[in-house]
């Protein structure tokens, strides 16, 4: 075991980073840049004093500028002397700050290598060198990242989860001045703007947030960190990378929400760095034995003997059963697995007579609760409605006599009453509460819930509209992520409709506090282990995964991307009103499927509605498990769907290159936007070609018309000229609405122009209504 691997902080940050529960975030300060030569930020200041006293010493006398500086180095933090060193410097200071923070010429640093390896979801850098933006060019990934600047980052609309990495210059770009944050003033500005403080939210509120190269004493991020803890907003996991310990660092902890990680003193930065990123990559989450399942309730009296024990009634049989567990526990918490397996062989008739429920007897008890009705039945056991001594009304879950003899499905059982068990002490909300459960027999006492199961509420025609039907595959969502953001990380994998319940008067509508979901027989978490447990295919339907039916899958069934794949396929569901079969997603049919599902999802006034749903649940069930969403990432484009239907439109670039294809296409299908490469081509079926493409800021198209080999190519060439003249005049009416427009014609075949994003409906239909005239035209010619 390495040096990393001992520390707990690294454990959790790499069980963290492993079950893909939460989006990677990484800060980065001077220290990343420290291996190519440019100056820390302690350097940064000493340099541009330098400067500062080169030019003062000729100006104002050798004497009055060492009084300045010595007046400079008095001042509280660098913040205060970069604000004075610009103040007294002038124009010079703009010329200072470049000289010793261009990076060109400089080889990439390290971290700016290895850091990629990580996929992160965003990179966000204190620096203004652009080593952050230009290494993931240099990956050539084949995926177009989203650059912003700190200044510009609030207004973007651009969110994390769009498919590509957002890269941010929190604190600007060398080659942008109107950027820099160097002086005590622009910090407080910019912490005073309410978008920016929103922004930081989103970066910090249930991700994973990795620190490097960043002073512990640095303002920029304590001070970020700090202000969240005092509005209250402290979520997630928060880990700050040192290569050694210091005296601080106690305070530190104290202070902010941080874990901290060592690289090893022996080591430099770089090499530490690489090494935490290759024990990364590789980790997997750990596992523990699962234990056996306890009783809450257990009896003190002694068990009787094998013998006597079997002429008793079979509920006296299950309680003194349920009581035996308990004694296999030894004083340091260890389990007597030995001792317990022979105790089960001895009493296996006694076992075998207590796991019965007699369907014809109308007076049965189960651990002293009367049984009143069978409510269903699944792969694991059947559930019945019953009432407890005070007459409420209860669940029993009993488990199928096999489960207790195949170890797969006897671990199964003991991790869902685990994960019941944590998830009810924490309070989360949306869960059916586990009451009490007994592993001999194997047994869950819970809450009843009076309701429906989503399978029938689909079926039965009782949701009122699509929308509705969004919406609860949003509640679902939003309750499977608070199990996933649980300290147990929490994966149900078992997302079918039967494992869903509506409850309240949802034949008056269903609200987010009516849903309920049950069985955590397939459930995982941070810390289980125990025999896997995989169905076959005619017991799975099509809500799970593919990995989770095929054992020699390369892809692990621990992952929280699971439940992604088990949600998209509700969503399928729900829209199209079809159980999907058994991996639905890698049959030659399923895009077809998903196309015919989408006509349920017209909306007249955003046209690419049907194609924004049939890609979401594509990508979330794709048989490559890395390549689905992270469920925050389907939660928002799921928000994005029902925004729509509610009538408020995404005008970020990317959907507005998506929506303006869509009203210019014949057809859902011919719409294919590479969302990596912020790309699109179109061939109209009278044949324009049209290529549309976008920077993060503007989107640019081309038109063409190929001329046929038995045109006549001088007739023709002119009056493809003609047209795109005409075409030219038509999209300049964009200029109404767009102060950046531009367009040209180039040799007489080609009509390229550029313009803004539109931010509403009337300049969408402008934009859209330009670009098709100018399709139409083009073919005339």
């Amino acid at each position: 075991m390495t040096q990393l691997e001992q520390q707990i902080s690294f454990k959790r940050l790499s069980k963290v980073y492993s079950e893909k529960t939460k989006r990677l975030v990484i800060f980065c300060g001077a220290g990343a840049s420290r291996e190519s030569g440019l100056p820390t930020w302690e350097e940064l200041v000493d340099k541009i004093k330098s400067s500062y006293l080169s030019i003062a010493q000729t100006d104002i006398g050798h004497k009055l500028a060492e009084e300045l500086s010595s007046q400079i180095d008095s001042l509280p933090d660098n913040w205060h002397r970069m604000s004075r060193l610009k103040e007294i410097m002038g124009e010079h200071f703009e010329v200072a700050v470049r000289n010793n923070l261009s990076a060109d010429g400089y080889s990439t640093p390290t971290f700016y290598k290895e850091v990629w390896n990580l996929n992160p979801d965003a990179l966000l850098s204190f620096n203004l060198d652009n080593f952050a933006n230009n290494s993931y060019v240099q990956m050539k990934t084949g995926k177009l990242q989203t650059h912003l600047l700190g200044v510009d980052a609030p207004n973007s609309r651009v969110s994390l989860g769009n498919g590509r990495p957002l890269i941010v210059d929190l604190h600007g770009n060398i080659d942008t001045p109107r950027s820099w944050i160097l002086t005590d003033e622009d910090r407080l500005n910019l912490l005073e703007q309410k978008p920016y403080l929103e922004f930081l939210k989103s970066m910090f509120a249930h991700n994973l947030v990795l620190f490097y190269g960043v002073g512990v004493s640095d303002l920029t991020v304590s001070g970020q960190l700090s202000y969240l803890r005092k509005i209250g907003f402290v979520t997630g996991d928060y880990f700050l990378i040192k290569r050694q310990p210091s005296s601080e660092d106690v305070d530190l902890i104290k202070e902010l929400p941080l874990n901290i990680i060592y690289t090893g003193e022996e080591k430099t930065w770089e090499v530490g760095f690489k090494e935490l990123v290759s024990r990364l990559v590789k980790s997997n989450p750990h596992e523990e034995l699962v234990n056996p399942v306890i009783s809450i309730k257990p009896l003190e009296d002694d068990i009787p003997s094998p013998d006597e024990i079997i002429k008793l009634e079979p509920d006296t049989i299950r309680k003194y059963l349920s009581s035996a567990t308990k004694q296999f526990y030894q004083a340091n918490g260890e389990f007597d697995y030995a001792a317990y397996k022979n105790f089960c062989k001895i009493y296996d008739t006694a076992i075998h007579i207590s796991t019965r429920v007699n369907p014809s007897d109308f007076n049965q008890y189960w651990l002293g609760n009367r049984i009143h009705a069978e409510l269903g039945r699944g792969n694991f056991g059947r559930v019945y409605q019953a009432f407890d001594a005070s007459e409420n009304s209860i669940a029993v879950k009993v488990a199928h006599m096999e489960v207790r003899d195949d170890d797969a499905m006897l671990n199964s059982f003991r991790r869902g009453v685990d994960a019941m068990r944590f998830l009810s002490q924490s309070g989360i909300q949306g869960i059916v509460k586990i009451l009490d459960a007994s592993e001999l027999p194997p047994s869950i006492i819970m809450e009843y819930v009076q309701g429906v199961d989503l399978h029938k509420y689909i079926n039965d025609g009782l949701a009122r509209s699509v929308i509705e039907k969004l919406y609860i595959c949003l509640w679902i969502s939003n309750i499977i992520f608070d199990c996933h953001s649980h300290e147990r990380s929490i994966l149900h994998r078992d997302l079918r409709p039967s494992n869903i319940m509506i409850t309240g008067d949802y034949w008056d509508g269903v609200r987010e506090n009516d849903i309920r979901i049950l069985d955590f027989d397939l459930s995982w978490f941070k810390g289980a282990s125990g025999t896997e447990f995989y169905m076959n295919a005619s017991q799975a339907l099509g809500f799970l995964a593919p990995e989770q039916i095929d054992a020699r899958s390369r892809f692990t069934n621990r992952s929280a991307l699971v439940d992604v794949y088990g949600i998209a396929m509700l969503l399928y569901f729900m829209v199209s009103g079809e159980i999907p079969l058994a991996n639905a997603s890698s049959r030659a049919d399923w895009s077809t499927r998903l196309r015919a599902a989408s006509a349920n999802l017209f909306n007249k006034n955003w046209k690419s509605t049907k194609y924004l749903f049939v890609n979401l649940v594509f990508r979330a069930t794709n048989e490559m498990q890395t390549k689905r969403p992270k469920l925050p990432d389907f939660m928002d484009s799921l928000k994005t769907l029902i925004g729509i239907c509610e009538g408020v439109y995404p005008f970020d670039v990317d959907s507005v290159i998506i929506e303006i294809l869509s009203r210019i296409s014949s057809s859902d299908s011919d719409v294919g936007y590479d969302i990596d490469m912020r790309r699109a081509s179109y061939i109209s079926p009278a044949g324009t070609a049209l290529e549309i493409y976008t920077d993060g800021r503007d989107i640019t198209c081309i038109l063409r018309h190929a001329l046929k080999e038995a045109s006549n190519r001088v007739t023709r060439g002119r009056d493809l000229s003609d047209a795109l003249f005409k075409a030219k005049s038509k999209v300049a009416t964009f200029s109404r609405v767009d102060e950046k427009f531009t367009a040209t014609v180039k040799g007489g075949n080609q009509l390229k122009f550029t313009f803004e994003v539109p931010n509403n409906i009337k300049s969408l239909e402008a934009v859209a209504s330009g670009i098709d005239f100018a399709v139409v035209e083009i073919k005339k010619g």
